[in-house]
């Protein structure tokens, strides 16, 4: 997974995350951490299509975004079928259209996406597609504009993935790497792109990756690029003016080895995490006053970094990253206000991945199986079911996913699992999904379906 993070992680309110990684077989997996513990557990992670009910399914790296508290909206390139965008929410109660589900948005993307939202039911989906153009798309909050497959071309010549970022009501800024590797700006003003439909405003720069932007107030921009030499380059609008300059950048010293990351947990304050020398995470802040540790220095964070970072804030003095790391397996370290945890160098497991992070199919001849039978009439409401298979490691506790949510636990015995249990029938019939993760190893089962 060298170069790509492909992960992104979102707070929708306070000790809140949810992480999208891409693993096993290219697919997409999630796990949120609820202020108390992991969902799933341990190194456990629920999937999201491209297993079993969609073996043909794969990815690109995702983007999340939350335009509200308990709202999730994802979007993936579909690199299997036409380079298609993909769209999944979590609406607060359930998945839609369903956790091994998608909506088609259309497209013949040529790059990742990047999203935001600037309101209540609000998104604008950003990304590269035919002859290097930037195209758009947005939901209004009723209806996909300008057509669920139809996308807006705002032209460019574009030679990376956009980031965008928006700073208030109806207010949009887009950037990337473009023709002679300057950093190209587009905005939204409410009213109309600036300074055209498909017009660009160069920035400069002689780029070596893809933007990272954020804003910690109106009429407030930072962008963090690498540039020459590996340096970390940096570029902010006050309001009136660019600076240093329209095409200058501020040199931040490091060696990087790949894109950067950033966050603002309050105004005037900025965090920028990259991969540094020996694939180590480094670690740059602003005060609001200066640069610390300094303007060229990087603090050590530790690691053996596999991708690029990808971090959130989800209060002040609180910052969470999550990074690839060893055996491709998915790395969290948090900032609390006045320690690192686990430690400034240590970082939290989160789970195992032998060809990618999240539940891979692990190292070693193991292939967890899993299998659903009814065992009973049941009743009108409720059907007993038995939730069967094996593949795992000896006798480590096997976790049950119902459609995407946790339903229960069993020890393996020598690899194999049984367990009873209920599922609820629907008016008309429909498919129940069931799948299986190792709590030790990781590993994840097909999933397994039955019309009930």
């Amino acid at each position: 997974m060298a170069g790509n993070s492909k992960m992104s992680v979102v707070a929708w309110g306070a000790n809140r995350l949810d992480i999208l990684a891409v693993g096993a077989g290219s697919s997409l997996f999630h796990k949120a951490w609820d202020g108390v513990r992991w969902h799933p557990g341990g190194t456990v992670w629920q999937g999201h299509g491209g297993t079993t009910l969609n073996p043909d399914l794969t990815v690109g790296d995702p983007a999340v975004v939350a335009w509200g508290s308990n709202r999730l909206d994802i979007f993936y390139r579909d690199t299997s079928q036409a380079n298609r965008m993909l769209h999944q929410a979590w609406d607060g109660a359930a998945w839609r259209p369903g956790v091994g589900d998608w909506e088609n948005l259309g497209g013949n993307l040529g790059g990742d996406p990047a999203v935001a939202s600037w309101g209540a039911n609000r998104l604008d989906i950003f990304v590269k597609g035919p002859g290097n153009n930037m195209f758009h798309k947005a939901w209004d909050g009723s209806a996909w504009r300008p057509g669920p497959t139809d996308w807006e071309n705002l032209g460019g010549s574009l030679g990376g993935d956009p980031a965008v970022v928006s700073w208030g009501p109806n207010r949009l800024e887009i950037f990337v790497k473009g023709p002679g590797n300057n950093m190209f700006h587009k905005a939204w003003d409410g009213s109309a792109w600036r300074p055209g439909v498909t017009e660009w405003e160069n920035l400069g720069g002689n780029l070596g990756g893809d933007p990272a932007v954020v804003s910690w107030g109106p009429n407030r921009l930072d962008i963090f690029v690498k540039g020459p030499g590996n340096n970390m380059f940096h570029k902010a609008w006050d309001g009136s003016a660019w600076r240093p300059g329209v095409t200058e950048w501020e040199n931040l010293g490091g060696n990087l080895g790949g894109d950067p990351a950033v966050a603002s947990w309050g105004p005037n304050r900025l965090d920028i995490f990259v991969k540094g020398p020996s694939n180590n995470m480094f670690h740059k802040a602003w005060d609001g006053s200066a640069w610390r540790p300094g303007v060229t220095e990087w603090e050590n964070l530790g690691g053996s970094l596999g991708g690029d970072p990808a971090v959130t804030s989800w209060g002040p003095n609180r910052l969470d990253i999550v990074v690839s790391g060893p055996g491709n397996n998915v790395f969290h370290k948090a900032w609390d206000g006045a320690n690192w945890r686990p430690s400034r160098t240590d970082w939290e497991l989160l789970g195992l991945g032998a060809t990618g992070p999240g539940p891979g199919p692990g190292p070693g001849p193991l292939n967890p199986t899993c299998a659903v039978e009814v065992t009973g009439p049941g009743s009108d409401a409720v059907v007993p079911v038995r939730v069967f298979g094996g593949g795992f490691s000896g006798s480590e506790p096997v976790h049950i996913e119902r459609d995407g949510n946790f339903a229960g636990t069993v020890t393996a015995s020598s690899g194999s699992y049984s367990i009873n249990l209920g599922a609820f029938v629907s008016h008309p019939p429909r498919l129940v999904v069931f799948q299986a993760f190792g709590a030790q190893s990781g590993r994840a089962s097909n999933k397994a379906g039955i019309t009930l």
